[in-house]
C-alpha cells in the first residue's frame, strides 16, 4: 500500500503536493472546528438549567456564535476537499467544482459563514 502511495505522490507535480498538503490541513482543521462545536453543544445538553456557556471556550473571535463555527468547519474542509480533488490526475473523481472555476468556492464558503454570522448576529 505504501508503494502504491508513493507511486501516485511521484505522478503528481510539485503544486498538486502543495494541493494536497494544503487541502489535507483544511479538511484536518475542518474537522476539528466541527469535533469542537459538537463538544460544545454536548457540554450545553449536560448543563440544563445551568446558565450554558456562551460559544466555544477560550478567545475565539466565534465564541457565542455556533451555527458560524458550524459553517467556518464545513467551508474549511470544504475548500480541503476541492483543493485535494483538483490535485488529484484528471478523470480520477468527477464530483467537484471544476479547476476552472476555483473562484466559485472560497466565494460560497465566504457566503455561507457570513449568512449565519449575520442571521446569528440578528437574532434569526
Amino acid at each position: 500500500m505504501l508503494s502504491s502511495i508513493l507511486n501516485f505522490l511521484s505522478q503528481v507535480s510539485v503544486t498538486g503536493r502543495v494541493m494536497l498538503a494544503v487541502g489535507a490541513v483544511l479538511v484536518i482543521t475542518g474537522v476539528v472546528a466541527l469535533a469542537r462545536v459538537r463538544r460544545m453543544a454536548d457540554q450545553v445538553e449536560e448543563a440544563k438549567g445551568e446558565e450554558p456557556s456562551q460559544g466555544a471556550s477560550g478567545n475565539s473571535p466565534l465564541r457565542g456564535y455556533p451555527l458560524t463555527q458550524t459553517a467556518v468547519g464545513f467551508s474549511l474542509a470544504g475548500m480541503g476537499y476541492h483543493l485535494i480533488v483538483w490535485a488529484l490526475p484528471a478523470g480520477l473523481t468527477d464530483l467537484c467544482c471544476p479547476a476552472r472555476l476555483w473562484y466559485i468556492v472560497p466565494l460560497a464558503c465566504a457566503a455561507a459563514v457570513a449568512g449565519a454570522y449575520a442571521m446569528e448576529r440578528n437574532g434569526l
